[in-house]
């Protein structure tokens, strides 16, 4: 690559990322205004690339000063240990990244979590990629939360996202987003 095509790829990619992270603000402030302080992140498509959404979407809701506890995904959750504990690490200034040990379901695992942070964060948001329809139905049945869905651009038709809302309780659902066909991409609020 020639010096030029290396600072024209590296300017490109800087915009990619200046978008991304308006679009995350965006998103954030969205989830702000809707006064739903947890919210389980769901991406209805398996290897959609949203393994760094939750992150991004929690420093962009930190970064409007609102704490937040960023629930780990369900594969990092421990069960060697007594329900009672919690692993909290940092990710950055008002945001962490909490690690609960498996309870007696996934729901009762997701309540004991919720009471033990009680209080501590304005914002909770819960990374629940690896569920099936079943497992995103009994979490949005945990009181007090609403689900996010998630969507692979060109990947989930209208008819296939309707029938997942339809499975879901209507309540709970509070909105879907469309993410781009890259990860990198800017994700676009539908």
């Amino acid at each position: 690559m020639t010096p030029t095509q290396t600072a024209a790829a590296s300017a490109t990619q800087s915009e990619e990322e200046t978008a991304a992270q308006q679009a995350y603000l965006i998103l954030a402030r969205r989830l702000r205004g809707l006064g739903q302080p947890i919210c389980g992140l769901w991406p209805v498509c398996e290897n959609m690339g949203f393994e760094d959404v939750p992150r991004h979407l929690g420093r962009a809701v930190a970064s409007l000063g609102i704490s937040v506890g960023l629930v780990a995904p369900r594969e990092r959750w421990r069960a060697d240990l007594p329900q009672t504990q919690l692993f909290i690490s940092a990710i950055g200034e008002a945001i962490d990244s909490l690690t609960p040990v498996w309870a007696r379901s996934l729901s009762a695992t997701i309540e004991q979590t919720l009471a033990l942070v009680r209080g501590r964060y304005a914002c909770i948001l819960l990374d629940l990629s690896g569920l099936d329809i079943a497992g995103a139905h009994e979490v949005a049945l945990v009181p007090g939360l609403g689900i996010v869905l998630f969507v692979a651009e060109g990947r989930t038709g209208e008819f296939a996202l309707a029938k997942i809302r339809r499975r879901l309780p209507a309540d709970r659902v509070i909105g879907a987003v469309l993410v781009g066909g890259k990860p990198s991409r800017a994700i676009h609020v539908a």
